[in-house]
């Protein structure tokens, strides 16, 4: 059970990860790039974006690796202004 503490805890398929983001005029917010295992990968595509939910928000987002485009999945936690990678939907 998360009692709002760190959620990789809870979940070991979280992995917290920099993300580089950009903010719309209406302030929400587009992540970029994120870095994981020492490579940067550009997120090319927002599919969706799921912040009725707070404290997290969820991206689907798709990157390209060679030839191929895979979804990853980042959150966001608003009380720890933390970025994970969901490893579960991933790369």
């Amino acid at each position: 059970m998360y009692n709002g503490t760190d959620p990789t805890r809870y979940n070991r398929n979280l992995k917290n990860v920099p993300v580089i983001i950009s903010f719309s005029a209406d302030g929400k917010m587009l992540p970029l790039y994120f870095r994981y295992n020492g490579v940067s990968y550009h997120i090319d595509r927002l599919v969706s974006a799921d912040t009725d939910c707070p404290p997290f928000y969820k991206y689907e987002c798709e990157i390209t690796r060679g030839d191929t485009v895979h979804k990853v999945g980042l959150e966001y936690n608003l009380n720890s202004t933390s970025w994970m990678l969901d490893l579960g939907r991933c790369i």
